[in-house]
């Protein structure tokens, strides 16, 4: 049978993970299977290495088992710049109503605790996840509160004190009195003075005595309107509408007349309203307080109390943005707004003072200075809006993304302030939590019930536009993900790599806080791949739960602690440790790993990070760990063909040498840092073993010739920092995919492989 040869040479295999293309539409450069690798830039693929505590670790007790409370609420965020200098950040650890701070700069961040130590009790938090935004300095904590908590770091005493916020309204809103707009009634209700009093009515004013202006009387202008008139003001009517311009005396000009406003004719338009400031959730009560002593039964107001919390806060346009879940409304009326479907942003913050003044400076209602200016705050309403998960910054817009879609609020040509401001729908896909959502550069993704959603700002429009990032990538494997690992899935982006990663679970574990699933977005090659972190113990841990972004790369050199006669060597009361083995294969990495174990009723937590030069995964957990093997399956090799029947005469593998020096076992020297590279190819769409089709796995990474070295310190300098080696594969097929695996604690740094393929001319 007349036969082809074609060669095919494989050395950028980095698009990644995909499960949306059919077998005989393949994309070239992907896999199938692609678990516990790292993607790297330069086109080569390498083994990662194994999680394990930081050096110099401690685990950080709680003094109680977290598994066993009745909910578990673990989070981990970074406060930024805490002393203004930028020598410091500091990470924040939320175990239910506790938050645990340390030196997130520090190389063992567990072993620099601040705060002496202590945490800080927050118990609005309990049964709440918070959230957080560094401001100036200081950090916001809001959720399960009306009232959100402002931290602030003292740097001579490392210690952090506590304090709340009240976020206050003018009261844009008023009372339902039951009057027409435009009614000016004989009678005078409790509401409707209260609502007079807020469109600018005071309890005392210059009223003239006749309409000549013979004289002035100081006077409780509302009830003079009904001693002249026999009637009260309307909700339409402005105090200074009805002053008189001329007047017998000269004191009466200016002065309130009565009958003047007979004059004025504003049809249906009320008034404006707003000269009262309100705690925004407890409205009834600052009406009543504001107003002792003015109205005759201020008791009989509308409690208007609205039951919810502060759930969620962003920093955008130089002011803090709040979102609020609301629970219910008590006492309230036709008038009570509806602070579920409101973002509230305060003034623009110079002092912390302005963190709760949701509201314009000037009094709406007066005469003269009434205008909203650029950096006064204020609210926005979304009334379509589903709870309101995060309010995230990208760009010059801030995407309020919620259960039911995202809106972007944006501002003019000089951004937005309380003057100039625009809202927008992006999408009607909204987001399943708020922990998936996370910003990269110019990518704001979050997980939805459909997929991953990426949000980027438009080139043309300027405005956000959305994309699923997942649908044709790995659609298949986010639908296979269960509904609740996906609502407790937890992101962050690793500015260092420049990926996006996600810690989610496959199954159910201990607690709905821990992951042993990572999903990663390179945004350098835009790919998926995935990575597997399971615990030593299934039951107790250790167990991620959470991330920490870094101000700096994470180093990927070991550390072991000096030992003579079984003694630690110490100096100055410090362990001597000595660096054993640098690696330099183009991981870099910012990101660390909050990591709880549960093994005793006394849960402890500290960080971890991959950095285990053997591969094996929490080695220092019970000193033998547990292998993170990996896979990579390539994607289905047709050669356009499908139809033809292919062989393999050849596949040569080009691996990384990666030994870099010996050890001294006692019987002998071994190499430091071997390597392995186990091939099996599998024929014709195969996906089981039973179909007979799976070649006999086989060792590709072979050096060519003994090494002989003659004492410990040799550098294994072979010469050559490139192996490969030449296979042969057995079998035939329409399709072959070639799969690379690894052996325990061994690596595996891939640059590529080429293939001499004979095609059947003949079907």
């Amino acid at each position: 049978m007349p036969r082809q040869k074609t060669n095919l040479e494989i050395n950028t295999f980095v698009k990644g993970l995909i499960t949306e293309a059919g077998p005989l539409t393949f994309p070239e450069n992907a896999s199938l299977e692609d678990v516990n690798f790292v993607l790297n830039r330069d086109g080569s693929r390498q083994r990662r290495f194994g999680m394990d505590f930081e050096t110099n670790s401690v685990q950080k007790s709680l003094g109680y088992d977290v598994l066993a409370a009745d909910t578990t609420n673990i989070n981990s965020a970074v406060w930024k710049n805490p002393i203004g200098d930028g020598s410091l950040d500091i990470a924040v650890v939320q175990v239910n109503d506790e938050l645990f701070f340390f030196d997130n700069s520090a190389a063992s961040i567990s072993n620099a605790p601040l705060n002496g130590g202590s945490s800080v009790t927050i118990s609005s938090l309990s049964g709440n996840d918070a959230t957080f935004a560094s401001i100036q300095g200081n950090l916001l904590v809001t959720n399960g509160s009306r009232y959100p908590s402002l931290l602030t770091y003292d740097s001579a005493t490392q210690l952090i004190s506590s304090d709340t916020i009240t976020l206050q309204t003018r009261d844009l809103f008023g009372v339902d009195d039951n009057y027409a707009v435009n009614l000016r009634s004989g009678s005078l209700s409790v509401a409707h003075e209260w609502n007079l009093r807020n469109q600018g009515w005071p309890s005392s004013f210059d009223c003239a005595r006749s309409r000549n202006g013979d004289g002035i009387v100081f006077a409780d202008p509302v009830s003079y309107s009904k001693s002249k008139q026999g009637i009260y003001p309307a909700n339409t009517d402005l105090l200074w509408a009805a002053t008189i311009d001329t007047a017998k005396e000269p004191e009466a000009v200016g002065t309130f007349w009565p009958e003047e406003l007979y004059k004025n004719l504003f049809g249906t338009t009320p008034a404006p309203k707003g000269s009262a400031i309100l705690d925004l959730f407890e409205r009834g009560a600052s009406r009543i307080s504001l107003n002792l002593n003015r109205l005759t039964n201020e008791a009989s107001l509308p409690q208007d109390e609205t039951l919810g919390n502060v759930s969620n806060v962003g920093f955008y346009a130089g002011r803090v943005f709040y979102a609020i879940t609301e629970t219910g409304l008590t006492g309230g009326d036709d008038n009570s707004p509806k602070l579920g479907t409101m973002i509230f942003y305060s003034q623009v913050v110079d002092n912390v003072d302005k963190l709760g003044k949701c509201y314009q400076e000037a009094d709406p209602s007066a005469e003269d200075i009434n205008d909203v200016i650029a950096t006064d705050g204020g609210f926005i309403s979304i009334p379509e809006a589903g709870k309101i998960l995060t309010l995230t910054p990208l760009g010059t817009s801030l995407f309020v993304i919620t259960t039911n879609g995202v809106w972007e609020v944006s501002g003019g040509e000089k951004g937005f302030s309380a003057s100039e401001q625009k809202l927008s729908k992006v999408t009607n896909i909204g987001a399943v939590s708020a922990s998936s959502v996370v910003v990269s550069e110019n990518l704001l993704s979050f997980w939805s019930e459909s997929g991953i959603q990426g949000i980027q700002i438009d080139e043309i429009s300027l405005a956000g536009k959305v994309d699923n990032i997942t649908q044709s990538t790995v659609q298949e494997l986010y639908d296979n993900i269960p509904v609740a690992a996906k609502v407790n899935a937890t992101a962050v982006y690793d500015s260092v790599a420049r990926q996006v990663r996600w810690l989610y679970r496959d199954r159910t574990l201990a607690s709905s806080g821990f992951y042993n699933k990572e999903l990663i977005y390179d945004l350098n090659l835009q790919a998926f791949y995935e990575s597997n972190v399971e615990a030593v113990n299934t039951a107790s841990g250790p167990f991620l739960s959470g991330y920490l972004d870094l101000p700096n790369a994470v180093s990927v050199s070991a550390t072991e602690d000096v030992v003579v006669n079984d003694v630690v060597v110490t100096a100055d009361g410090e362990d001597v440790t000595v660096t054993t083995r640098e690696v330099d294969e183009g991981i870099r990495a910012s990101t660390k790993y909050l990591t709880f174990d549960t093994t005793t009723s006394n849960t402890t937590f500290t960080f971890s990070s991959y950095s285990n030069l053997d591969f094996i995964d929490w080695l220092t957990y019970d000193d033998v760990g547990i292998d993170a093997p990996a896979t990579l399956l390539t994607g289905y090799l047709t050669g356009g063909a499908g139809s033809k029947v292919k062989h393999i005469s050849a596949l040569v593998v080009h691996l990384r040498r990666t030994e870099e020096g010996f050890t001294d076992t006692g019987d002998g020297f071994e190499a430091v840092g071997p390597s392995s590279c186990l091939v099996q190819a599998q024929w014709q769409w195969t996906n089981s073993a039973s179909s007979g089709r799976w070649g006999t796995e086989f060792q590709a990474y072979r050096i060519p010739r003994m090494y002989v070295n003659d004492n410990v310190n040799d550098p294994y300098d072979y010469g050559f920092s490139v192996i490969s080696s030449k296979n042969k594969l057995r079998g035939k097929g329409n399709a072959l995919s070639v799969k690379f695996s690894t052996e325990p604690a061994k690596n595996l740094h891939l640059y590529g492989w080429g293939l001499e393929v004979l095609v059947d001319q003949n079907m």
